[in-house]
């Protein structure tokens, strides 16, 4: 289980005791707070995004470094999400753009 927060961390928690286990959070991670998360099952990874307009790609067992930074939104993003049994990735700021993006090299495949 992951909850994001408005201080810019994501919590990793241990639901057999309900306490925070581990904390994404470093001088590479989200800069403001996060607004929402995905796990991708297949590629094994959390995918956050918040105010500073950029989605961060995470090995849950990593804390400080996310693997990935996925840049190009110019607002505040406000939601990331994994499209199922694909590649791919979709996030959205609140000027109302998404774009879509490959696991499989970080790059913006459409922008809509």
């Amino acid at each position: 289980l992951a909850s994001a927060s408005s201080d810019a961390s994501i919590l990793m928690w241990d639901t057999t005791v309900l306490k925070p286990k581990k904390t994404l959070k470093g001088h590479h991670g989200h800069r403001k707070g996060v607004f929402s998360l995905a796990y991708s099952t297949d590629y094994h990874c959390i995918l956050s995004a918040g105010l500073d307009q950029d989605a961060l790609v995470w090995n849950p067992y990593v804390e400080k470094v996310p693997i990935f930074r996925l840049k190009g939104h110019t607002h505040s993003l406000c939601g990331v999400a994994v499209v199922p049994q694909s590649p791919q990735i979709l996030t959205a700021d609140v000027a109302g753009a998404f774009r879509l993006w490959d696991m499989r090299n970080f790059r913006c495949v459409q922008t809509f």
